[in-house]
Protein backbone atom coordinates (compact mmCIF):
# COMPACT_ATOMS: atom_id res chain seq x y z
CA UNK A 1 0.00 0.00 0.00
CA UNK A 2 1.26 3.47 -0.87
CA UNK A 3 -0.90 6.94 -0.09
CA UNK A 4 -4.50 7.19 -0.57
CA UNK A 5 -6.88 5.70 -0.63
CA UNK A 6 -5.84 2.27 -0.10
CA UNK A 7 -6.01 -0.69 -2.66
CA UNK A 8 -9.58 -1.92 -3.36
CA UNK A 9 -9.02 -5.07 -1.06
CA UNK A 10 -7.99 -3.17 1.78
CA UNK A 11 -11.11 -0.22 0.90
CA UNK A 12 -13.60 -2.74 1.05
CA UNK A 13 -12.13 -3.81 4.68
CA UNK A 14 -12.67 -0.10 5.54
CA UNK A 15 -16.32 0.28 3.95
CA UNK A 16 -17.25 -3.04 6.32
CA UNK A 17 -15.36 -1.60 9.35
CA UNK A 18 -17.73 1.42 8.79
CA UNK A 19 -20.89 -0.84 8.88
CA UNK A 20 -19.85 -2.13 11.70
CA UNK A 21 -19.36 1.26 13.49
CA UNK A 22 -22.66 2.98 12.56
CA UNK A 23 -24.45 -0.29 13.87
CA UNK A 24 -22.64 -1.01 17.31
CA UNK A 25 -21.02 2.86 17.82
CA UNK A 26 -17.71 4.61 17.87
CA UNK A 27 -17.60 4.44 21.71
CA UNK A 28 -15.55 0.28 21.74
CA UNK A 29 -13.45 0.77 18.79
CA UNK A 30 -12.48 4.48 19.89
CA UNK A 31 -11.93 4.19 23.38
CA UNK A 32 -11.93 1.04 24.83
CA UNK A 33 -8.69 -0.17 25.85
CA UNK A 34 -6.53 -2.33 23.02
CA UNK A 35 -5.90 -5.21 24.95
CA UNK A 36 -2.35 -6.27 24.95
CA UNK A 37 -0.83 -9.69 24.40
CA UNK A 38 1.08 -10.04 27.87
CA UNK A 39 0.62 -10.97 31.91
CA UNK A 40 -1.01 -6.90 32.65
CA UNK A 41 -3.96 -7.78 30.25
CA UNK A 42 -4.17 -11.19 31.42
CA UNK A 43 -2.93 -11.78 35.00
CA UNK A 44 -3.68 -15.34 35.73
CA UNK A 45 -2.06 -17.97 35.76
CA UNK A 46 -2.33 -20.70 32.54
CA UNK A 47 -2.97 -23.83 32.72
CA UNK A 48 -5.07 -26.47 30.53
CA UNK A 49 -7.92 -26.79 32.17
CA UNK A 50 -11.17 -25.96 31.44
CA UNK A 51 -11.46 -23.70 34.17
CA UNK A 52 -8.51 -21.90 32.85
CA UNK A 53 -10.37 -21.93 29.28
CA UNK A 54 -13.55 -20.28 31.27
CA UNK A 55 -12.02 -17.73 33.16
CA UNK A 56 -9.86 -17.04 29.60
CA UNK A 57 -13.32 -16.42 27.71
CA UNK A 58 -14.69 -14.48 30.68
CA UNK A 59 -11.69 -11.92 30.65
CA UNK A 60 -11.75 -11.67 27.18
CA UNK A 61 -15.63 -10.14 26.91
CA UNK A 62 -14.94 -8.01 29.85
CA UNK A 63 -11.80 -6.88 27.52
CA UNK A 64 -14.26 -6.14 25.17
CA UNK A 65 -16.93 -4.39 27.07
CA UNK A 66 -19.57 -7.38 26.27
CA UNK A 67 -21.79 -8.46 29.10
CA UNK A 68 -22.45 -12.37 28.14
CA UNK A 69 -21.63 -14.90 30.50
CA UNK A 70 -20.27 -18.15 29.55
CA UNK A 71 -21.25 -21.53 29.03
CA UNK A 72 -18.46 -24.03 28.13
CA UNK A 73 -19.46 -27.65 27.58
CA UNK A 74 -16.32 -29.50 27.65
CA UNK A 75 -15.92 -32.53 25.24
CA UNK A 76 -12.70 -33.34 26.02
CA UNK A 77 -12.01 -37.29 25.79
CA UNK A 78 -9.24 -39.30 26.98
CA UNK A 79 -5.85 -38.94 24.69
CA UNK A 80 -4.30 -41.73 23.06
CA UNK A 81 -1.80 -39.94 21.90
CA UNK A 82 -0.51 -36.66 22.88
CA UNK A 83 1.41 -35.17 20.26
CA UNK A 84 4.01 -32.06 20.94
CA UNK A 85 2.29 -29.60 19.44
CA UNK A 86 -1.12 -29.62 20.16
CA UNK A 87 -4.24 -27.51 18.88
CA UNK A 88 -7.07 -26.43 20.48
CA UNK A 89 -10.60 -27.37 19.17
CA UNK A 90 -12.73 -24.65 20.85
CA UNK A 91 -16.00 -23.46 19.20
CA UNK A 92 -19.04 -20.73 19.71
CA UNK A 93 -22.09 -22.50 19.46
CA UNK A 94 -24.63 -20.49 19.98
CA UNK A 95 -25.29 -17.00 21.83
CA UNK A 96 -28.79 -17.18 23.64
CA UNK A 97 -30.39 -16.03 26.75
CA UNK A 98 -27.53 -13.51 27.44
CA UNK A 99 -24.86 -16.36 27.43
CA UNK A 100 -22.05 -17.11 25.04
CA UNK A 101 -22.18 -21.07 24.91
CA UNK A 102 -18.92 -23.04 23.36
CA UNK A 103 -17.39 -26.32 22.81
CA UNK A 104 -14.24 -27.45 23.91
CA UNK A 105 -13.09 -30.76 22.31
CA UNK A 106 -9.18 -30.42 23.15
CA UNK A 107 -7.04 -27.66 24.98
CA UNK A 108 -4.06 -27.20 23.16
CA UNK A 109 -0.58 -25.28 23.58
CA UNK A 110 -1.06 -22.93 20.60
CA UNK A 111 -2.21 -18.99 20.49
CA UNK A 112 -5.39 -19.84 22.38
CA UNK A 113 -6.00 -16.12 23.37
CA UNK A 114 -5.81 -15.37 19.57
CA UNK A 115 -8.27 -18.58 18.69
CA UNK A 116 -10.76 -17.34 21.59
CA UNK A 117 -10.52 -13.33 20.16
CA UNK A 118 -11.72 -14.66 16.90
CA UNK A 119 -14.79 -16.00 18.76
CA UNK A 120 -15.45 -12.88 20.97
CA UNK A 121 -15.89 -11.20 17.54
CA UNK A 122 -18.49 -13.66 16.39
CA UNK A 123 -20.45 -13.87 19.42
CA UNK A 124 -19.98 -10.20 19.74
CA UNK A 125 -22.20 -10.04 16.15
CA UNK A 126 -24.39 -12.28 17.24
CA UNK A 127 -25.31 -10.87 20.07
CA UNK A 128 -25.85 -7.19 19.07
CA UNK A 129 -28.04 -8.94 15.95
CA UNK A 130 -30.51 -10.64 18.38
CA UNK A 131 -30.86 -7.12 19.51
CA UNK A 132 -31.78 -5.64 16.68
CA UNK A 133 -35.53 -4.84 15.63
CA UNK A 134 -37.38 -7.19 13.57
CA UNK A 135 -34.30 -9.82 13.97
CA UNK A 136 -36.04 -13.13 14.03
CA UNK A 137 -33.43 -15.75 12.67
CA UNK A 138 -29.80 -15.97 14.20
CA UNK A 139 -27.09 -14.93 12.14
CA UNK A 140 -23.54 -16.64 11.80
CA UNK A 141 -20.87 -14.40 11.28
CA UNK A 142 -18.38 -15.19 8.58
CA UNK A 143 -14.86 -16.18 10.03
CA UNK A 144 -13.79 -12.68 8.20
CA UNK A 145 -16.71 -10.78 9.96
CA UNK A 146 -15.75 -12.55 13.37
CA UNK A 147 -12.03 -10.85 12.82
CA UNK A 148 -13.09 -7.49 12.13
CA UNK A 149 -15.44 -7.45 14.84
CA UNK A 150 -12.67 -8.52 17.48
CA UNK A 151 -9.89 -6.13 16.31
CA UNK A 152 -13.36 -3.40 16.40
CA UNK A 153 -13.40 -4.58 20.46
CA UNK A 154 -9.97 -4.15 21.28
CA UNK A 155 -8.38 -7.53 20.30
CA UNK A 156 -6.56 -6.42 17.40
CA UNK A 157 -2.99 -7.28 18.84
CA UNK A 158 -4.15 -10.73 19.97
CA UNK A 159 -5.84 -11.97 16.78
CA UNK A 160 -2.92 -10.49 14.55
CA UNK A 161 -0.60 -12.45 16.41
CA UNK A 162 -2.69 -15.44 15.61
CA UNK A 163 -3.02 -14.20 11.99
CA UNK A 164 0.56 -16.21 11.20
CA UNK A 165 3.08 -17.64 13.33
CA UNK A 166 5.57 -20.38 13.77
CA UNK A 167 6.34 -22.52 16.63
CA UNK A 168 8.30 -25.40 17.94
CA UNK A 169 7.91 -28.00 20.75
CA UNK A 170 11.30 -29.47 21.38
CA UNK A 171 11.79 -32.50 23.66
CA UNK A 172 15.11 -34.48 25.03
CA UNK A 173 14.91 -38.58 24.26
CA UNK A 174 17.75 -40.73 25.16
CA UNK A 175 20.89 -38.93 23.14
CA UNK A 176 18.30 -37.40 20.48
CA UNK A 177 16.66 -34.35 20.24
CA UNK A 178 13.18 -34.59 18.34
CA UNK A 179 11.15 -31.69 17.49
CA UNK A 180 8.58 -30.57 15.74
CA UNK A 181 7.72 -27.53 13.90
CA UNK A 182 4.26 -25.63 12.45
CA UNK A 183 3.12 -22.74 10.67
CA UNK A 184 -0.49 -21.80 12.24
CA UNK A 185 -2.54 -19.43 10.50
CA UNK A 186 -6.15 -18.56 12.79
CA UNK A 187 -8.57 -16.59 12.11
CA UNK A 188 -10.47 -14.78 9.12
CA UNK A 189 -8.05 -12.48 7.53
CA UNK A 190 -4.47 -12.82 6.78
CA UNK A 191 -1.61 -10.80 8.47
CA UNK A 192 -1.84 -7.99 5.86
CA UNK A 193 -5.38 -7.49 6.57
CA UNK A 194 -5.40 -7.82 10.45
CA UNK A 195 -1.98 -5.60 11.00
CA UNK A 196 -4.00 -2.87 8.41
CA UNK A 197 -7.11 -2.94 10.90
CA UNK A 198 -4.78 -2.81 13.67
CA UNK A 199 -3.08 -0.09 11.94
CA UNK A 200 -6.08 1.76 11.57
CA UNK A 201 -7.40 1.91 14.72
CA UNK A 202 -4.02 3.25 16.29
CA UNK A 203 -4.00 5.95 13.63
CA UNK A 204 -7.79 7.73 14.40
CA UNK A 205 -7.65 6.77 18.00
CA UNK A 206 -6.96 10.01 19.97
CA UNK A 207 -4.59 8.63 22.15
CA UNK A 208 -1.34 5.96 21.63
CA UNK A 209 -1.71 2.54 22.01
CA UNK A 210 0.84 0.88 23.96
CA UNK A 211 -0.46 -2.58 23.38
CA UNK A 212 1.38 -2.50 19.75
CA UNK A 213 4.87 -2.79 21.94
CA UNK A 214 2.98 -7.02 22.61
CA UNK A 215 2.78 -7.58 18.50
CA UNK A 216 4.99 -10.35 17.39
CA UNK A 217 7.59 -9.06 15.41
CA UNK A 218 6.48 -9.55 11.56
CA UNK A 219 3.10 -8.14 13.03
CA UNK A 220 4.73 -5.01 14.71
CA UNK A 221 6.50 -4.18 11.44
CA UNK A 222 3.24 -4.41 9.05
CA UNK A 223 1.24 -2.21 11.53
CA UNK A 224 4.26 0.40 12.09
CA UNK A 225 4.32 0.58 8.18
CA UNK A 226 0.34 0.72 8.04
CA UNK A 227 0.47 3.42 10.52
CA UNK A 228 3.58 5.72 8.91
CA UNK A 229 1.37 5.72 5.65
CA UNK A 230 -2.12 6.41 7.35
CA UNK A 231 -0.97 8.74 9.74
CA UNK A 232 -1.09 12.06 7.28
CA UNK A 233 -4.35 10.76 5.89
CA UNK A 234 -6.10 10.58 9.45
CA UNK A 235 -8.70 13.17 8.66
CA UNK A 236 -10.05 10.82 5.66
CA UNK A 237 -9.33 7.84 6.61
CA UNK A 238 -11.87 9.26 10.14
CA UNK A 239 -14.20 9.95 7.31
CA UNK A 240 -14.18 6.92 5.50
CA UNK A 241 -15.24 5.23 8.43
CA UNK A 242 -18.15 7.30 9.38
CA UNK A 243 -16.09 8.50 12.19
CA UNK A 244 -16.82 12.28 14.05
CA UNK A 245 -13.49 12.39 16.03
CA UNK A 246 -14.75 15.54 17.78
CA UNK A 247 -18.45 14.32 18.81
CA UNK A 248 -18.88 13.18 22.35
CA UNK A 249 -19.63 9.69 23.10
CA UNK A 250 -21.59 7.66 25.33
CA UNK A 251 -19.05 6.25 28.20
CA UNK A 252 -18.35 2.80 28.23
CA UNK A 253 -19.18 0.52 31.45
CA UNK A 254 -18.14 -2.80 32.87
CA UNK A 255 -17.80 -4.05 35.90
CA UNK A 256 -14.77 -3.93 37.93
CA UNK A 257 -13.08 -7.08 37.13
CA UNK A 258 -14.37 -10.30 35.14
CA UNK A 259 -16.68 -13.01 36.92
CA UNK A 260 -14.52 -15.64 38.97
CA UNK A 261 -14.01 -18.77 37.82
CA UNK A 262 -13.55 -21.64 41.04
CA UNK A 263 -11.32 -24.49 40.28
CA UNK A 264 -13.18 -26.49 42.67
CA UNK A 265 -16.17 -26.33 40.91
CA UNK A 266 -15.08 -27.38 37.70
CA UNK A 267 -12.73 -30.28 38.50
CA UNK A 268 -10.82 -31.47 35.61
CA UNK A 269 -11.40 -34.93 34.28
CA UNK A 270 -8.74 -38.17 33.40
CA UNK A 271 -7.34 -37.09 30.00
CA UNK A 272 -4.69 -39.97 30.19
CA UNK A 273 -6.16 -42.91 31.23
CA UNK A 274 -7.75 -43.50 27.57
CA UNK A 275 -8.07 -47.65 28.14
CA UNK A 276 -9.91 -47.06 31.82
CA UNK A 277 -13.02 -49.71 31.03
CA UNK A 278 -10.76 -51.21 28.61
CA UNK A 279 -8.06 -54.44 29.52
CA UNK A 280 -4.32 -54.06 28.52
CA UNK A 281 -1.73 -56.74 28.88
CA UNK A 282 1.73 -56.09 30.57
CA UNK A 283 4.89 -57.58 28.46
CA UNK A 284 7.94 -58.86 31.03
CA UNK A 285 11.40 -57.07 30.38
CA UNK A 286 14.81 -57.74 32.05
CA UNK A 287 18.47 -55.86 32.74
CA UNK A 288 20.17 -58.39 31.09
CA UNK A 289 21.55 -55.94 28.76
CA UNK A 290 22.65 -53.35 31.45
CA UNK A 291 24.06 -55.75 33.42
CA UNK A 292 26.05 -57.11 30.35
CA UNK A 293 27.79 -53.90 29.92
CA UNK A 294 27.98 -53.69 33.83
CA UNK A 295 29.90 -57.07 33.95
CA UNK A 296 31.95 -55.91 30.82
CA UNK A 297 33.07 -52.73 32.36
CA UNK A 298 34.38 -54.49 35.48
CA UNK A 299 36.09 -57.13 33.69
CA UNK A 300 37.58 -54.84 31.26
CA UNK A 301 39.11 -53.16 34.29
CA UNK A 302 40.30 -55.99 35.72
CA UNK A 303 41.69 -57.45 32.81
CA UNK A 304 43.79 -54.14 32.14
CA UNK A 305 44.80 -54.03 35.78
CA UNK A 306 46.28 -57.64 35.65
CA UNK A 307 47.58 -57.65 32.31
CA UNK A 308 51.45 -58.46 32.72
CA UNK A 309 51.01 -60.76 35.64
CA UNK A 310 49.21 -63.20 34.64
CA UNK A 311 48.81 -65.54 31.16
CA UNK A 312 46.78 -64.12 28.91
CA UNK A 313 44.27 -67.01 28.97
CA UNK A 314 43.63 -66.68 32.66
CA UNK A 315 43.52 -62.91 32.27
CA UNK A 316 41.08 -63.10 29.57
CA UNK A 317 39.03 -65.54 31.78
CA UNK A 318 39.10 -63.27 34.65
CA UNK A 319 37.71 -60.37 32.05
CA UNK A 320 34.93 -62.20 30.47
CA UNK A 321 33.65 -63.67 33.82
CA UNK A 322 32.22 -60.52 34.95
CA UNK A 323 30.36 -60.14 32.04
CA UNK A 324 28.10 -63.47 32.50
CA UNK A 325 27.62 -62.61 35.94
CA UNK A 326 26.33 -59.13 35.15
CA UNK A 327 24.13 -60.74 32.16
CA UNK A 328 22.63 -63.44 35.15
CA UNK A 329 22.53 -60.73 37.80
CA UNK A 330 20.43 -58.68 35.21
CA UNK A 331 17.76 -61.36 34.08
CA UNK A 332 17.14 -61.89 37.26
CA UNK A 333 15.84 -58.24 37.44
CA UNK A 334 12.53 -58.17 36.11
CA UNK A 335 10.38 -55.20 35.14
CA UNK A 336 6.94 -55.17 33.52
CA UNK A 337 5.67 -52.82 31.00
CA UNK A 338 2.12 -52.11 29.38
CA UNK A 339 1.67 -53.82 25.95
CA UNK A 340 0.17 -50.62 24.50
CA UNK A 341 2.35 -48.83 22.24
CA UNK A 342 0.53 -45.34 23.48
CA UNK A 343 0.96 -45.96 26.87
CA UNK A 344 4.12 -48.29 27.70
CA UNK A 345 4.31 -47.03 31.30
CA UNK A 346 5.64 -49.56 33.94
CA UNK A 347 3.49 -51.22 35.34
CA UNK A 348 4.12 -53.29 39.15
CA UNK A 349 3.77 -57.18 38.58
CA UNK A 350 0.79 -57.75 40.97
CA UNK A 351 -1.20 -54.64 40.06
CA UNK A 352 -4.88 -55.09 38.93
CA UNK A 353 -4.88 -51.58 36.35
CA UNK A 354 -1.94 -49.72 34.50
CA UNK A 355 -1.08 -47.02 36.24
CA UNK A 356 -0.39 -44.81 33.07
CA UNK A 357 -3.20 -45.57 30.55
CA UNK A 358 -6.09 -47.17 33.78
CA UNK A 359 -6.65 -50.73 31.03
CA UNK A 360 -7.64 -53.40 33.36
CA UNK A 361 -4.59 -55.78 32.92
CA UNK A 362 -5.71 -59.04 31.71
CA UNK A 363 -2.76 -61.08 31.89
CA UNK A 364 0.91 -61.09 30.28
CA UNK A 365 1.93 -61.54 27.17
CA UNK A 366 6.09 -62.68 26.13
CA UNK A 367 6.09 -59.89 23.40
CA UNK A 368 3.50 -56.52 22.84
CA UNK A 369 3.02 -57.67 19.21
CA UNK A 370 0.72 -60.15 20.64
CA UNK A 371 -1.66 -57.82 21.76
CA UNK A 372 -4.15 -57.86 19.47
CA UNK A 373 -4.46 -61.55 19.32
CA UNK A 374 -4.57 -61.82 22.71
CA UNK A 375 -7.97 -59.16 22.70
CA UNK A 376 -9.38 -61.48 20.34
CA UNK A 377 -8.75 -63.99 22.16
CA UNK A 378 -10.13 -62.63 25.41
CA UNK A 379 -13.20 -61.56 23.11
CA UNK A 380 -13.63 -64.96 21.93
CA UNK A 381 -13.95 -66.66 25.10
CA UNK A 382 -16.52 -63.57 26.06
CA UNK A 383 -18.71 -64.72 23.58
CA UNK A 384 -18.40 -68.55 24.44
CA UNK A 385 -19.41 -67.68 28.06
CA UNK A 386 -16.02 -68.36 28.92
CA UNK A 387 -15.06 -66.44 32.15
Amino acid sequence: MSGWPPPPHLGRLLDELAALVERAGAARFLDAPVVRADERDFPEPWRPTAAALERLLLRLLWHAHVDLDVVLDDRRGPRREVGRLRTTELELVEVVDGAARFEVAEIGNDDLAGHASNLVGDAFLRWTARSAPYREAAIVPTPAEATLAAIYLGLGVLVANASSYARRATELQAQWVISEDQHVAVGGLGPTEACFLVAVQAVVRPAPVDALATLRPNQRARVSAFVDELTPHRAPLAARLGLDLDAPRPALARDPAPPTVDDAARPEPDLERFNRGHVTFRVGHHHGGLGLAAGAAVGLVAGLGLAGTLVAPVVTAIAIAPMFAGLAWGRQRRYWLCADPACGRRVPRDAATCPGCGGAVAGELRHADERLAAEEELEARAGDGEP
